[in-house]
């Protein structure tokens, strides 16, 4: 896919404004504060309807705006604008549209309203690479599995389904679990139904992440050797379940862990068996064979191309299902050496949006447009290469 214009009104600090992209290469310009990154989440919440800066759609609104809209136009990448309008029907062209206002977030596909949010994301495939990617191997767990449940949710609505119900459900046991008072048989009935329920949701999950999480690591492993020749680099899929595939014996297995813990889960408040307890470790092996974790102990720049690693692999898991996702960087080069810089943006396919303070158009060698942003405003667009 390629977003071909986007309309922006009342979000953080940009004037409210209209703006037509290069199908390949469109590079933003300007001082911090500029409000750059401002137009990458602009462009991130019209994909997904979530902001990568903030989960709080509040703080993306303007000071004294009313309220937030923000609408695009996408075409299939091999498709320009001319050609898709040739067609009689139009439906190669996508229209989306997103709101907040007064604390509710509307979305639209074909100026049809989505019953849920859910529905709306994957129509525009996007990957982000942010300088805070590095938490993404050196914070908790929690940040890796955030990162692995959106990219199998991007192209899986029902594993979304399930994520969702399963969240709610878990919150209903830890709440039980830390407002237990006896242990009468009404509460206990309340224990069964929600247990059952977590187990069921929950082997769905864990079995969805066996069959793709995998796949995804050998992915990151592959980019990774791009960047650092010579190191062997493991990323690796740790559940309680690894190696059990069947989702019959996953659910029995679940249900019977949740029973046995259910004393120990009392004490401690909250749930400690489930996919919200997964984890990816990433690991290099050294000369004579021993781990070191990278979390813990690799470099920042090991950090950093790991994390880099792991969003490359979801971009190539969303080109290998026919979803080619646009690229959102923010300063991440910045953080690279000149050698990985210019393998970052080699490895890049499709269009890709690149907001810095610095100068790196020298390094894309790739046509396209440049925004000079000042306080809000696209003052000077010009087409490059």
């Amino acid at each position: 896919m390629r977003l071909e214009q986007i309309q922006i009104e009342g979000v953080r600090n940009l004037a409210d404004t209209e703006i037509h992209f290069d199908s390949n290469v469109n590079y933003i310009f300007g001082n911090n504060g500029a409000g750059k990154t401002s137009i990458l989440e602009a462009i991130h919440y019209l994909a997904i309807g979530r902001s990568f800066r903030t989960s709080r759609d509040a703080e993306i609104v303007r000071f004294n705006a009313p309220f937030l809209k923000i609408t695009g136009v996408a075409y299939p990448l091999q498709l320009s604008q001319s050609e898709a309008n040739d067609k009689v029907t139009g439906a190669e062209k996508i229209e989306a549209e997103i709101r907040y206002f007064n604390g509710v977030k509307t979305a639209y596909l074909q100026k049809q309203k989505q019953d849920k949010l859910s529905a709306y994301l994957g129509w525009l495939p996007v990957v982000t690479i942010l300088l805070s990617d590095i938490e993404l191997v050196s914070g908790p767990p929690d940040r890796r599995r955030n990162f692995v449940d959106l990219a199998i949710a991007k192209t899986n609505k029902t594993y979304l389904k399930n994520l969702i119900e399963y969240r709610s459900v878990l919150l209903q046991r830890n709440k039980l679990l830390m407002g237990h008072a006896t242990n009468s048989p009404a509460q206990e009935e309340y224990y069964e139904v929600w247990e059952e329920s977590l187990a069921k949701l929950g082997s769905e999950i864990i079995n969805e992440r066996i069959k793709q999480v995998p796949l995804l690591l050998d992915e990151a492993q592959k980019f990774y050797a791009e960047f650092i020749k010579n190191r062997r680099i493991i990323f690796e899929y740790k559940s309680q379940f690894n190696n059990n595939n069947d989702v019959s014996n996953i659910q029995d297995r679940l249900l019977e862990l949740l029973k046995q813990r259910r004393a120990q889960d009392k004490e401690l408040g909250h749930t400690t068996i489930g996919p919200h307890r997964d984890d990816i470790i990433i690991k290099e092996k050294n000369q004579f064979d021993a781990d070191k974790i990278v979390r813990r102990f690799g470099s920042e720049g090991e950090q950093r191309l790991a994390a880099l690693s792991l969003k490359m692999a979801e971009a190539q898991k969303l080109s290998n299902q026919g979803k080619q996702p646009i690229f959102l960087l923010d300063e991440f080069a910045s953080e690279l050496d000149m050698e990985n810089t210019r393998k970052l943006f080699e490895l890049i396919q499709g269009q890709f949006f690149y907001a810095t303070a610095k100068a790196f158009k020298d390094i894309i060698n790739r046509t396209g447009k440049t925004f000079y942003v000042e306080k809000g405003e696209i003052k000077k667009t010009e087409t490059t290469g």
